[in-house]
């Protein structure tokens, strides 16, 4: 009877935040390739209406049009973006992409799952470090995409190749950016 409960209610509910997550890596790869063919246009499309900065010294809620409107004419700041690697090839050669769902978060050991980034040299466990202290950031739509974990474990990518992702009605959009 466990079994048959399981496969009815709580299969569905594994495959779909399975499906989320592989959305959503999707999506930030997306965004990313915006860098690298230095498309403002199409990355700026991804954005929410309004984004939260998620760093310690910047904690707050913009509208877009706000964080957007200095940028959007101008694609010089992906240089900085992408000074060590180059190509999107060369990103893709050389780190690992994962993804956290709102229900993990939710339901893990927080300082395990922080620990676990920055073990892996990513800057997603202060982030995620960060998003614990103050609890507003992640709803149940929103996939936080981790994108700056070494393959080989001693490079350092920098920022921004975190990102969190809400699930909406047009696709998938940012909401969350570090910077």
């Amino acid at each position: 009877m466990t079994k048959l409960f399981f496969l009815i209610f709580l299969l569905p509910l594994v495959l779909l935040g399975q499906s989320n997550k592989t959305e959503a890596i999707n999506a930030f790869e997306e965004i990313i390739k915006c860098y690298y063919d230095k498309d403002c246009n199409k990355y700026y499309s991804f954005w929410a209406d309004s984004v939260s900065t998620l760093n310690k010294d910047t904690n707050f809620k913009y509208p877009s049009s706000r964080l957007i409107s200095n940028k959007k004419s101008n694609c010089s700041h992906f240089n900085q973006v992408i000074k060590e690697t180059k190509t999107y090839e060369n990103y893709l050669a050389n780190f690992d992409i994962e993804a956290v769902t709102y229900s993990e978060f939710k339901n893990q050991d927080r300082k395990k799952l922080v620990e676990k980034y920055e073990a892996k040299k990513s800057n997603a466990g202060w982030t995620l470090g960060f998003i614990t202290l103050f609890n507003k950031y992640y709803m149940p739509n929103d996939v936080l995409v981790i994108g700056d974990i070494p393959k080989d474990g001693s490079k350092y990518i920098g920022l921004p190749y975190v990102y969190l992702l809400r699930k909406t009605n047009k696709g998938w959009k940012i909401i969350g950016v570090q910077y």
